[in-house]
């Protein structure tokens, strides 16, 4: 559905970017080096000058500034990729939007449900599109499973399960990133990495209504918080778990597991497994780039011809608003609900 009914429009956005760390480099850049005739990358920024240099180079030798005010105040920048600190997100996405420019940033929204209230609050009410980069919203795997529960694949759904379980030390990359160890927002590395799995819950099942969580640390190397164990009941009355931990000696396993009456959806990583007793199983994968090559088309789509954003700051807030909420129920040991 388009937003607003104009001609359409081929050329490409005049994009800057905000942060040029890891992210920026190894995930959001290799997708917009494939869509090279939808975005024009014409000024980067970093506090410190060194990363910002590298970026610059990177990306074609654009103009670097350390102040972002700079470059939201450039003419030549129409819309910005914010890839930052989550806890600097608040500050940095009003900023972009005041300035009259288009917004896509990291996930998560913000650290804190305050910030991302307000957030919400002026994208509703800005003429400027506003983007969450939640890339697992554009995986093809979780579509297709939803196809899968509609078509009554495995009959009706009564509960699900999802264990996600790594090993991240302190020589990680993403681990030694100083934010990230010594993190302003509750959760650390679940939170961070978390939030994906919750979003793809919540693409899968709807909302999240109550809940309960532990969490705990193995690994204070890596951050405060590096496990939880969650249990939550959605609206529709569906029941469901989900266990992280970031710290596993010797096993890995990133698996959700789909309950119906005929039968069971299997997802690991890539791969759907329907298992039907009835002699209905079958396999399926479904590979992608990890949905960032799609979340840049349909913010590319958004700007230019009125396209609805699919990872909007409404579904972001909720997504953060769940893991916050656990994280108080696990603080307290008093279960928890989403008004």
């Amino acid at each position: 559905m388009k937003l607003f009914s104009n001609s359409e429009r081929t050329d490409p956005i005049k994009l800057g970017i905000i942060g040029c760390g890891i992210a920026a480099k190894k995930l959001h850049y290799p997708a917009l080096k494939k869509l090279k005739e939808r975005f024009a990358i014409t000024a980067v920024c970093n506090h410190t000058e060194q990363k910002a240099k590298e970026f610059s180079k990177i990306v074609g030798g654009v103009p670097y500034t350390l102040d972002y005010k700079e470059l939201l105040a450039r003419e030549d920048v129409e819309a910005v990729d914010i890839v930052l600190p989550i806890h600097l997100n608040r500050l940095v996405i009003t900023d972009a939007l005041k300035a009259g420019k288009h917004v896509i940033a990291e996930k998560p929204i913000a650290g804190t449900l305050t910030d991302a209230l307000e957030l919400v609050e002026l994208a509703e009410h800005s003429r400027q599109v506003a983007m969450i980069a939640e890339n697992i919203r554009y995986r093809k795997v979780f579509p297709r499973v939803k196809e899968l529960i509609n078509s009554d694949a495995i009959g009706e759904v009564n509960s699900f399960s999802w264990d996600f379980y790594y090993k991240i030390d302190a020589h990680n990359e993403y681990a030694r990133t100083q934010w990230r160890k010594d993190h302003k927002y509750e959760g650390g590395i679940i939170t961070d990495a978390g939030v994906h799995n919750i979003a793809a819950i919540r693409m899968l099942f709807g909302d999240i209504a109550a809940g309960s969580a532990m969490t705990w640390n193995v690994n204070p190397e890596i951050g405060r918080t590096d496990s939880i164990r969650m249990n939550f009941k959605t609206t529709s009355g569906m029941t469901g778990s989900f266990n992280m931990s970031a710290s596993v000696e010797g096993y890995s396993e990133n698996r959700l597991l789909i309950f119906g009456k005929s039968g069971t959806i299997v997802i690991d990583y890539d791969d759907i497994k329907v298992m039907n007793p009835e002699g209905k199983s079958f396999r399926e994968s479904m590979n992608d780039d990890g949905g960032f090559k799609a979340q840049f088309e349909n913010f590319y789509d958004a700007v230019r011809n009125g396209d609805e954003v699919v990872s909007t700051f409404r579904e972001a807030q909720k997504d953060i608003e769940v893991l916050l909420n656990a994280y108080q129920s696990a603080e307290s040991g008093v279960p928890f609900k989403i008004e």
